[in-house]
């Protein structure tokens, strides 16, 4: 028995749907559980054809990142959040 028998899972190389025994894309040839490289190889096979990236199988989430993104605002909120530890002042007698 399938526990989820109108599962359907999208194409992470081009967007296409699949139903949940689909163990491969029927468009581009990508399989449902694949590797980045697998991913990657296949849009460009795909692209190359002439075929056309449906949804959002273009978009590459953690390539598009910038530093700025990554590192500067989550510092920033910690900062300005009060999340940054207290600069403590040495004890009064070892203050001289």
């Amino acid at each position: 028995m399938n526990a989820m028998p109108t599962y359907a899972w999208s194409c992470h190389a081009c967007g296409k749907s699949h139903g949940s025994l689909s163990e491969a894309c029927s468009t581009c040839g990508c399989p449902a559980a694949a590797t980045s490289r697998q991913i990657d190889t296949a849009r460009a096979r795909h692209i190359e054809r002439g075929g056309q990236l449906q949804g959002q199988a273009g978009l590459d989430a953690a390539r598009d990142l910038s530093a700025v993104e990554v590192l500067l605002r989550p510092l920033a909120f910690l900062i300005l959040g009060g999340w940054w530890p207290a600069r403590r002042s040495p004890p009064p007698a070892e203050r001289s």
